[in-house]
C-alpha cells in the first residue's frame, strides 16, 4: 500500500461549533460539551473487554478523534456515547504517527447526527484557564480546570504543553476548552508522563496524517496498518519532552524496527543519543539519516543544536545554513541563525532580518518576537513595533526570561507607569535577580509619587550590582524612612 496524505476538509476545522441537535434549553453548557465525548472499548474474539479509552466527535456525521493504540490487537471496537448509545466503527480514516492520534468514522443510528466539537483556530497559552473534559461514562467528576505548563515546540507535534494533574489510569483523548468556549487544545493522558499533554489544534491540519480508509477487519490483519498504529514514535517524543533521553532512544529504536529507513526516526534517535553522551551513536544516526534523505533538513537542524550546546558556533552556523538551504521556511533554523549572527558577527541588521523571516513563517515562535523587540528597543525608534512584538512574545510564552522587563521598559517610556510596574513585577516573579526590573520599577514608582517603594527597589537593585541605583537613593531617599529603617540602610555596609 502506498500511503497518501489525508486532506482534511477546511470547513471541518474552521471554527468551533457545537451541534445542538435535539439540545434542551435546560441543559447546562457543560452538558452540551459532554455530549461530544464518548467511551471507546476494545474486545477480543471472545467478547472480553481489553481496553477502555475516550475520544470526541469532530463532525455531525461521525468523524471522531481517538488514540491509535486501542486498535492494536483488538478484534472489535464499540463506541458508547454519553447517552449510553452503542455504535460501531465503520472505518479508520487516518492516523497521525507522531501523536498516535487517529480519525475514525462512527456509524450513526437511524441517520441521526452526533453532537460534536470542532477544534478552533487558536493556540495553547500559559495564561489560559482550560476546562478539560474527561470520559463521561462513569459517575466520577467529568471535567476539571487547569493551566498549561512547560510549553515546548516538539518535532512533528508542534506546540505542546503539559497540564498538571494526575493522569487517568486509561488513555484519554479529550477537548480542552478556553474561556472563549473554543477547543484550544487536544488533551491526551499518556501513561509515560505525569499529568496530561496538550496538543495544538493545528495538529489536525499538518502533513503527517496518513490515509487508511479501511474497516477494522482489514486493519487487524495487515502488518503495515498495525505499524502505523504503533505508539513507539510518539513515546519517543514524549520521553524527549520529559528529558528522559535513554528511554526516548529505546522508543525510537523500537520504532525503527518497524520502519527500517525512517529519516525522522534516525534524526531524533541521533539527537537524544548525543543528549545522554552517546556521541558515537548519535553521530552514526545523523550521518545515516543524511544518506537516507540527502535533501532533508531535520538532521542538520538537530546537529546544529548539538554544536550550539558545545559552543561550537561556526559549526552550528554551517549546520543551520544547510538546514535553511533544504527548507527555507523552517523558522527554528532561522531563529538560531539570527542568534548566531548576533553572537559571532554582531550583525544587527542581518539578525533582525532573520528573526523577522522566522516570525513570517511561524507566528507562534515566541523567541523570535522577543529577539526582534530587544533589537528594536536598543537600535530603533520604532518603539510601537517593539511593543507589539514583545506583547506577542509574552502572549505565547510569558515565562520567557527578560520579556516582561522589555515591555516594562517600553511602558515606562510611554509613561504608562502602572502598566510598567505590573510588567516589572512579573519579570521579578520569573527572575528574582532581575536587576534591571528592580531599578526600572523604582523609576516607575517614583513617577507615581511612591518614593518609599522606589527606594526599596533601588536598594535591591544596588545589592544586585547596579551602582547607579545608589545615586538615585542618594538623591531621592535622603529623608525617606521605612518601618524602623533610616536612609543609611539603603547603602551597602562598609
Amino acid at each position: 500500500m502506498k500511503a497518501s496524505i489525508l486532506k482534511i476538509s477546511i470547513a471541518l476545522l474552521s471554527i468551533i461549533i457545537l451541534t445542538a441537535t435535539n439540545n434542551r434549553s435546560d441543559k447546562s453548557w457543560t452538558a452540551n460539551y459532554e455530549e461530544a465525548i464518548f467511551q471507546i472499548t476494545a474486545y477480543n474474539h471472545s467478547g472480553m473487554a481489553l481496553n477502555h479509552q475516550s475520544g470526541f466527535f469532530i463532525s455531525p456525521d461521525g468523524l471522531a478523534i481517538a488514540h491509535g493504540s486501542i486498535f492494536l490487537e483488538s478484534d472489535s471496537i464499540v463506541v458508547t456515547t454519553s447517552r449510553g448509545r452503542r455504535h460501531i466503527i465503520e472505518q479508520l480514516v487516518s492516523t497521525h504517527v507522531p501523536s498516535n492520534l487517529v480519525i475514525l468514522k462512527v456509524r450513526p443510528l437511524r441517520s441521526k447526527s452526533f453532537f460534536f466539537l470542532q477544534p478552533g483556530n487558536t493556540t495553547i497559552k500559559v495564561t489560559d484557564e482550560l476546562l478539560i473534559f474527561d470520559d463521561t461514562s462513569t459517575d466520577k467528576q467529568t471535567h476539571w480546570i487547569g493551566h498549561p505548563d512547560k510549553i515546548t515546540d516538539l518535532p512533528f507535534l508542534g506546540r505542546t504543553a503539559n497540564i498538571l494533574r494526575k493522569s487517568n489510569e486509561k488513555m484519554c483523548v479529550n477537548p480542552a476548552i478556553n474561556p472563549k468556549g473554543e477547543v484550544a487544545a487536544i488533551c491526551v493522558s499518556p501513561s509515560l508522563t505525569k499529568g496530561n499533554l496538550l496538543y495544538n489544534p493545528q495538529i489536525l491540519t499538518d502533513t503527517n496524517w496518513v490515509a487508511i480508509n479501511q474497516p477494522l477487519s482489514v486493519i487487524a490483519d495487515t502488518v503495515e496498518y498495525q505499524n502505523y498504529l504503533s505508539p513507539d514514535f510518539n513515546n519517543g517524543l514524549i520521553h524527549l519532552f520529559n528529558h528522559n533521553y535513554k528511554k526516548s532512544d529505546d522508543a525510537f529504536t523500537t520504532h525503527l524496527t518497524r520502519f527500517k529507513n525512517h529519516y525522522p526516526g534516525y534524526c531524533l534517535r541521533g539527537y537524544v543519543r548525543f543528549k545522554y553522551n552517546n556521541e558515537q551513536g548519535g553521530h552514526d544516526d545523523l550521518t545515516h539519516a543524511k544518506t537516507i534523505e540527502p535533501g532533508g533538513f531535520l538532521a542538520y537542524y538537530l546537529e546544529g543544536l548539538i554544536h550550539l550546546e558545545n559552543k561550537a558556533y561556526k559549526k552550528a552556523q554551517m549546520s543551520f545554513i544547510h538546514c535553511y538551504q533544504n527548507k527555507s521556511d523552517f523558522a527554528p533554523a532561522l531563529l538560531e541563525l539570527g542568534r548566531i549572527e548576533l553572537t559571532i558577527n554582531k550583525d544587527i541588521k542581518k539578525s533582525f532580518h532573520l528573526f523577522s523571516e522566522a516570525t513570517d513563517h511561524d507566528s507562534l515562535i515566541a523567541e523570535a518576537y522577543y529577539q526582534k523587540a530587544r533589537l528594536l528597543l536598543q537600535y530603533s525608534e520604532d518603539q510601537d513595533q517593539a511593543f507589539n512584538d514583545i506583547s506577542r512574545s509574552i502572549a505565547l510564552e510569558p515565562e520567557l526570561p527578560g520579556a516582561f522587563s522589555i515591555r516594562g521598559t517600553l511602558n515606562l517610556s510611554r509613561q504608562n507607569y502602572s502598566d510598567a510596574i505590573n510588567d516589572f513585577t512579573n519579570a521579578i516573579q520569573i527572575n528574582s535577580n532581575d536587576v534591571h526590573a528592580f531599578f526600572n520599577r523604582g523609576l516607575a514608582h517614583l513617577d507615581l509619587g511612591m518614593t518609599e517603594e522606589a527606594c526599596a527597589d533601588w536598594k535591591r537593585a544596588g545589592e544586585l550590582g547596579n551602582k547607579k541605583a545608589y545615586k538615585y537613593i542618594s538623591k531621592y531617599c535622603t529623608s525617606t524612612k521605612t518601618t524602623g529603617t533610616t536612609r543609611s540602610s539603603y547603602f551597602p555596609n562598609k
